[in-house]
Parts: C-alpha cells; sequence; structure tokens
C-alpha cells in the first residue's frame, strides 16, 4: 500500500514538472515589479487576479499543493481574460511587499490587503484535498477536492465559488473547465474603439466568449484623488447600453438602445458571458440610469426681458400678477358698459311707460323689448359683478391685493376710508 502511494506521489510529481516544460510559461504576460510602481500584471484591460497559496488538507502535502496552483494558474491565463500573479512571483518579490511574510498565506485577510498592493481586480483563495479510497479491484485512488473563492479586492464581497473533484485521469479537463467557468462568471472589459451615431465598434468578439443579442455597458472611469492630490481610487459611471449585432473574431459592433450621455471613443464596457450574470448588469444598471434622468434637474434656457416695476413699492412686477391685473381692469371696464348700458335702458323704458314716447301700433311691442333688454344688462352687471369679486380673492390670497384702512379725525368727525392696494 505504502508503494503504491509513493508510486502515485512521483507520478503527479512528475506530471507537473512536464506540465511546466510542454505548458507555455503563463508569464509571457510581461509581469513587472519595481520599487515605484509595484505591479506584477500585465496593464492590457484583462482581469487583475491574485493567486494565493491552495491550503492543503487530508494527505496533501504543501508540494503538492504548489503543483495545482501552478496547473490552476495557467489554466486561469489561457482564458484570455485574466492576467495572474501566482506565489511563484509573490516568493521571488516578497522583499518589495509590505510584509514579506505575507508570501505565505491563505486566508482572505491578507490575500485583499496584498492584492490592495499589487493593485488586482481579484483575489483567489482556496483548498486542496487528498484522500485515499479503495477502488473495485482493491487497488488505491487518489481522489481531489478543489474548492477556490474569487473576491472582489474593492468591495471584499465574493464574486465567484466552486468546487470540483477529480482523480489522476480527470485533472486537466477539470482543472480546464473550473478556468472556463471562472472566465464566464467574472465580468469582461474592454474598450470603445469608434463611434457612428447610434454604433459602436468595441474590442471584444467571438474570442472573448461574446455572441450576438449580447448587452453591454459602457461606463466611463476617472480616478479620485484627496486634497494633497493622492490617488484615492478610480470612480465609474454608467453612461449607456448597446446590443452586440456583428461579430469579428476580436471586435464586434453594439447599437445603443439606451443612452445617458454622449459616447466618446475611448469609453469602456462591461459584460458577462453568464446570461443571467448579464441580464442581472443590464437590469441594475437600467434602473440606475433610469433614477439618474428622473432626478436630474431639467435645464432652462435663460430668457432676458424687461421688468415691469411697481409704482408703489418700486419692487419687479411678476409676470403671473401682471396677467390678473390686466384680467382685474377688463372686469371693471365691463362692469362699467354694462352700469352704463342698463342706466339707458332703464330711462328708456321709464320714457316708454309714462308715455313721454309713444310709438304707436308698436309702443306695446316695444314695452316688451325694452324690459327684456333691461333685466339682460342687469343680469350681465350682476355676473361681472361676481367675476370681480372673484378675482379680488384670487388676488387676496397670492397676495396681489391687500387692503388699507385709512383712520383720520377731523374736526368734522372721524373718517374711515378701505383702499385696495395692489
Amino acid at each position: 500500500m505504502l508503494q503504491q502511494f509513493i508510486i502515485k506521489n512521483l507520478r503527479i510529481s512528475c506530471f507537473f514538472f512536464v506540465l511546466s516544460i510542454v505548458t507555455p510559461p503563463a508569464f509571457a504576460q510581461l509581469n513587472s515589479f519595481d520599487r515605484d510602481f509595484l505591479s506584477g500584471f500585465s496593464e492590457d484591460g484583462r482581469i487583475k487576479v491574485l493567486l494565493l497559496k491552495l491550503s492543503p488538507t487530508g494527505n496533501m502535502s504543501d508540494t503538492q499543493a504548489d503543483g495545482f496552483v501552478d496547473a490552476l494558474q495557467k489554466n486561469l491565463f489561457n482564458t484570455n481574460h485574466f492576467t495572474v500573479v501566482g506565489p511563484q512571483e509573490l516568493a521571488a518579490h516578497s522583499q518589495d511587499l509590505e510584509n514579506p511574510s505575507d508570501v505565505d498565506c491563505h486566508d482572505i485577510a491578507c490575500g485583499i490587503k496584498i492584492g490592495k498592493e499589487l493593485n488586482a481586480d481579484k483575489v483567489m483563495v482556496g483548498q486542496i484535498n487528498l484522500e485515499l479510497v479503495q477502488g473495485q479491484n482493491a487497488e488505491t485512488i487518489q481522489l481531489f477536492t478543489m474548492s477556490v473563492r474569487l473576491l472582489n479586492v474593492l468591495t471584499n464581497s465574493l464574486d465567484f465559488s466552486d468546487e470540483i473533484q477529480f482523480n489522476f485521469d480527470t485533472m486537466q479537463d477539470q482543472l480546464f473547465e473550473l478556468a472556463t467557468r471562472i472566465s464566464n462568471n467574472t465580468v469582461f472589459r474592454g474598450q470603445v474603439l469608434s463611434v457612428n451615431n447610434k454604433n459602436i465598434v468595441i474590442d471584444l468578439g467571438k474570442a472573448h466568449g461574446l455572441k450576438i443579442r449580447d448587452r453591454i455597458v459602457v461606463y466611463t472611469q476617472t480616478s479620485t484623488s484627496d486634497l494633497e492630490g493622492q490617488t484615492l481610487g478610480l470612480e465609474q459611471k454608467n453612461i449607456a447600453i448597446a446590443e452586440v449585432n456583428r461579430l469579428n473574431d476580436t471586435s464586434s459592433n453594439a447599437i445603443v438602445l439606451y443612452k445617458y450621455e454622449p459616447i466618446d471613443p475611448g469609453a469602456l464596457v462591461k459584460t458577462y458571458v453568464n446570461r443571467h450574470k448579464q441580464v442581472d448588469l443590464i437590469a441594475e444598471t437600467r434602473r440606475e440610469l433610469d433614477t439618474r434622468k428622473r432626478m436630474a434637474r431639467p435645464t432652462r434656457p435663460l430668457v432676458l426681458k424687461p421688468e415691469v416695476i411697481d409704482n408703489v413699492t418700486g419692487e419687479p412686477i411678476r409676470e403671473e400678477k401682471q396677467r390678473w391685473q390686466r384680467r382685474m381692469a377688463a372686469a371693471e371696464a365691463n362692469q362699467k358698459r354694462w352700469m352704463y348700458y342698463g342706466i339707458g335702458a332703464g330711462v328708456g323704458m321709464a320714457l316708454l311707460l309714462t308715455k313721454r314716447v309713444d310709438l304707436g301700433d308698436f309702443h306695446t311691442m316695444a314695452v316688451v323689448g325694452g324690459g327684456a333688454a333691461s333685466g339682460y344688462l342687469i343680469y350681465k352687471y350682476f355676473q361681472t359683478r361676481n367675476q370681480i369679486n372673484a378675482l379680488q380673492a384670487e388676488g387676496r390670497v397670492k397676495k396681489f391685493l391687500s387692503f388699507q384702512y385709512d383712520f383720520n379725525i377731523s374736526p368734522q368727525g372721524i373718517n374711515v376710508s378701505l383702499n385696495y392696494k395692489f
């Protein structure tokens, strides 16, 4: 039994040795460290992932666990979605870290800390367990269980978690599928290459997993700084939603469906390959843009026009008050007109009734017509009077009209007067 276990371990060690020779180096991604700006990631737009050591459990040794980390790192890099810094790169440059002993950590806290030092987007932590089980022919089978968690460095939140089980024969396939699932559930980022009316061209295409009718979010990114000019971080602002309608291998054309601000070349885009996460991203962005539009104050053009000054108060007269004053003046003019017409009709009726004016056969008809005309004029007079009362009430409510009482004592007696003040 012990001999079989040793042989299996030798097979794993040989596998990782061959894998390291055959697989192209993951760090053709031009990782670089320098003391002025500590970062081991390629600045090519890919997601920056800091991969920590896997914590070994069960019968797994530290050396074997390191081999699985290398294999996982190469599979992540080969998705063309991530630029990855692993334990080997950290160990080679441990002296550049704030705390060199952090390179051996397995937990989330120190991983987030190192991720912020390296300006990483994500940190991956996990465990690898080895269990020895008996096969059908009483042979010893090594069963591996790997669990990983992908964390957002900026928000300290969990973006994705997964667990796989495999043996020595299925290891490569399982690691490849795991890297693919991680890629599909991690946001893709790209850039707007050109803009033409409602169409934009972006630098994501078939090779990145995009499909026709996939929707993307267009956003801008600006750096924020404190009063001393030190950069605090990057602020993202979503500005549009677009839908892919034509695909190439490394680029695609999308039509803008919803826009809050104009899109310029150089704006950034993001989306998910996973359909459910893509739908959630678009729905959340649409709510955000709708809320921003609803809360934005409408811009009104500045209109320059002369002001009318009140002769009494010397203050500008509002347009609404001017309209009310015109309506009041028209109503008072109508009242006077109907009053004069009524007085004239009354005098005419008196002449007819006293027969000072005799119209012969048409006299009776004239009396009836004069009475009807007098009644109509009286009705119009009181109708206009009611209109004036309503306008006066409106003026008092809107502070266009106020009463002014004058109280005077003179040798002739006490005088009280009520005046309207406009």
